[in-house]
């Protein structure tokens, strides 16, 4: 009997039964099929209520510990780094928290066998990230994690519960901000803004 696993675009949105193969996995195409330009899937750690990332060998993800359970997966759409959605371990043991930055949710990315975080997975799930920071309990300072040889080292004592933030690179692209104003369009220029301004808004003395 054919088996399917529940996905949708966003929390709240209405999941999809994509099918699972034979071997328990997802293939990315079966995926794309539903969800084009998909990149990865990620669902909420019932146990953490983090978001955590799922990994791909070969063009097919894999079930986290446990099985795929009753979960509504999440699609991943833009991520730059294909080598980062591999591995050569099918199953993942420990995970970090990672954030962009301090008032951001944290999304659970999985470590390597030998307890390091790889940067192509960073990148991956954060474009443009070049290290990680985390917020010393003892001092309340912000401390830099280690990187060496494209990995990143657990700081003294592993890395714990503590949610790390991104460190980016100063060529990354900006937020998009938007000036919402009455009665204008999105597609406003800044001269037509200007115009605008002149005509309407009276400086405050």
């Amino acid at each position: 009997m054919q088996s399917y696993l529940l996905v949708a675009e966003d929390e709240g949105e209405e999941p999809v039964e994509v099918p699972i193969e034979e071997d328990d996995t997802l293939s990315f195409s079966s995926l794309a099929a539903q969800f084009p330009g998909i990149s990865s899937l990620k669902y909420r750690n019932p146990e953490s209520g983090l978001m955590r990332a799922l990994r791909a060998v070969d063009g097919r993800l894999h079930p986290p510990e446990g099985g795929w359970g009753s979960s509504v997966y999440l699609c991943v759409f833009g991520l730059v780094n294909a080598e980062a959605r591999s591995t050569t371990s099918r199953r993942v043991k420990a995970h970090v928290r990672v954030a962009e930055d301090e008032s951001e949710e944290p999304i659970e990315l999985p470590v390597e066998d030998d307890g390091t975080l790889a940067l192509v997975t960073l990148v991956a799930w954060f474009p443009g990230a070049a290290g990680l920071r985390f917020r010393n309990r003892q001092t309340g300072f912000l401390r830099g994690v280690r990187l060496i040889d494209e990995r990143l080292r657990a700081p003294d004592g592993g890395w714990g519960d503590c949610t790390y933030s991104c460190v980016f690179s100063k060529g990354r692209r900006p937020k998009c901000l938007y000036l919402i104003v009455t009665g204008l369009s999105l597609m406003t220029t800044e001269q037509q803004l200007r115009r605008y301004a002149i005509l309407y808004c009276t400086p405050q003395s």
